[in-house]
């Protein structure tokens, strides 16, 4: 059943988000020509109509590109807000499904898709520095640079991208789990009770990883073990909030459901 979830939520959402993603490459491919432009114009002093508006339009590719990027994930959460807790949900949990099931087949899908978005970005940003900049990225990014980076890879740099990854599910778990909280403790405005919810679980876990870095950097040497340090307590801390949300919203989900 829980297949069928994530193959239902994936078509929900693949649509728009697809446009969305389509549109956002065009966008770094537009933003690679004005990007262009400008420096053929730096370099030839040619008059070019082009560009005198290349400067707008290269910001509102980038800001097209931010506006993307989070306006995609609010449309995941709203999905899951609405799917979940509006109308919708009578049908949603009447499905021969458990709670954890659905709950689940959402924080896939939003998880999918925000591999996607970041990819996407990455993608759009590399086109516009690569295709705009054209050899001068030899320059500015040189072939020796790539490599110094690659073998300055080791575990620790290992361990913090693995802690960074986990904190970043937690962190969308977290989220869903205010969505619910929200949904389930508010009678009305029940979003933006989500939103009040969420910004107090952030305000107590940042407040916690600021007193964990402050006491790791009195017994630590260097500047290294204190990113270590404080990167393994922060994903110690997302593991556990990101447990405690799953089995808080399923537990709501299950018991205290209030369906409008």
């Amino acid at each position: 059943m829980f297949a069928k979830l994530l193959k239902h939520e994936w078509k929900a959402t693949w649509g728009i988000l697809g446009m969305l993603s389509l549109c956002a490459l065009g966008a770094g491919v537009v933003g690679a020509v004005m990007l262009r432009l400008l420096i053929d114009a730096a370099e030839t002093n040619q008059n070019n109509p082009l560009n005198a508006i290349s400067p707008s339009v290269l910001m509102f590719v980038l800001l097209g590109l931010m506006v993307y990027s989070v306006g995609g994930s609010i449309l995941l959460y709203f999905r899951f807000y609405k799917n979940k807790f509006t109308d919708e949900g009578y049908l949603t949990f009447t499905l021969p499904a458990k709670s954890w099931e659905i709950f689940l087949a959402s924080l896939v899908n939003i998880l999918i898709w925000s591999v996607i978005i970041g990819l996407v970005v990455c993608v759009s940003v590399g086109l516009i520095l690569v295709l705009g900049l054209g050899n001068l990225v030899k320059n500015i990014f040189p072939a020796d640079a790539w490599q110094q980076l690659l073998e300055s890879v080791d575990g620790e740099v290992i361990l913090n991208l693995a802690m960074n990854a986990v904190n970043a599910v937690s962190n969308v778990v977290v989220i869903m789990a205010c969505i619910t909280l929200g949904a389930v403790a508010a009678k009305k405005h029940k979003l933006l009770a989500a939103v009040g919810i969420y910004y107090g679980a952030s305000t107590v876990r940042n407040t916690v990883s600021t007193i964990v870095m402050a006491s790791t950097m009195e017994s630590a040497q260097t500047f290294g073990e204190v990113m270590t340090v404080s990167s393994v307590s922060n994903g110690i801390i997302g593991v556990l909030l990101g447990v405690g949300g799953f089995f808080l919203s399923v537990y709501l989900m299950d018991h205290k459901l209030n369906l409008p």
